[in-house]
């Protein structure tokens, strides 16, 4: 499985398994601005929030609380589902 499709495949499986509602559209820079929180997830980056786009302040400037809920469980998925390879 390609690296970006197992990454699409473990966010929907970690909102699922937290309840979170999860959609998947285009969206504006106009909608990153205005949002509570932003984030981004990938292979290396895990969970990452966004704290400031074009030096403007997203949400509170933090992790909101469901960047906060999804890297919580995907840590506890790597350290319990992970293969250690060192």
């Amino acid at each position: 499985m390609k690296a970006e499709v197992r990454q699409r495949w473990q966010s929907r499986s970690l909102c699922g398994k937290l309840g979170l509602p999860l959609k998947e559209e285009p969206f504006t820079l106009h909608d990153v601005y205005v949002a509570d929180e932003v984030f981004f997830t990938g292979t290396a980056a895990e969970v990452i929030a966004v704290r400031e786009v074009d030096g403007r302040t997203i949400g509170l400037g933090q992790a909101g609380p469901v960047t906060l809920r999804l890297l919580a469980e995907f840590r506890r998925l790597v350290e319990t589902d992970g293969v250690r390879a060192f």
